[in-house]
């Protein structure tokens, strides 16, 4: 039998500090959507669309993404095989609409087109990994990358949705 290689008393210490640190975390989480939301409103529903380079520009972002996505071993059996490319053509329409672009996505809900594939919070936050090291290599600002994740981060719940039903 393995044993445990870690301490379970430096474990409950790292668990204590992320307990007294979550308040902060959560708190600036809500903060960030909030601004993001009132950044929409002052600037137009396309600002973040137009700032990632328009059409032209979430393209390469998206292309990048599949990218990282198809070498991620974390996610990667989720983008492979023969329905990778309807796969990849419905999600960059989503993706183009929720970023503020012109695309009107006429695909299945969110909550249909992931419930088989028993997501959780793991995977999300891969998917979020990626989609910023998209961004970030191609070339957009820390700002816009920051801008884009929280637009896309409320979508957790939903695309998660069945599996906290």
């Amino acid at each position: 039998s393995l044993r445990n290689p870690v301490d379970q008393a430096a474990a409950q210490d790292a668990l204590l500090v992320l307990a007294r640190a979550r308040p902060d975390i959560t708190t600036g989480c809500a903060v960030r959507l909030e601004l993001a939301v009132k950044k929409r409103v002052l600037h137009g529903e396309d600002e973040l669309f137009q700032r990632m380079g328009a059409f032209d520009g979430v393209t390469v972002v998206l292309d990048r993404l599949f990218e990282c996505l198809e070498r991620d071993k974390r996610v990667n059996m989720f983008f492979e095989g023969t329905k990778l490319i309807s796969v990849k053509k419905s999600a960059c329409e989503y993706m183009m609409h929720a970023l503020g672009g012109p695309a009107d996505y006429h695909g299945p809900s969110l909550k249909a087109a992931h419930s088989v594939l028993q997501l959780t919070d793991y995977h999300f936050d891969s998917f979020l990994q990626n989609f910023a090291r998209g961004m970030r290599d191609s070339g957009l600002s820390s700002e816009t990358i920051d801008d884009a994740t929280i637009v896309l981060e409320p979508l957790r719940f939903e695309i998660l949705k069945v599996r906290r039903e």
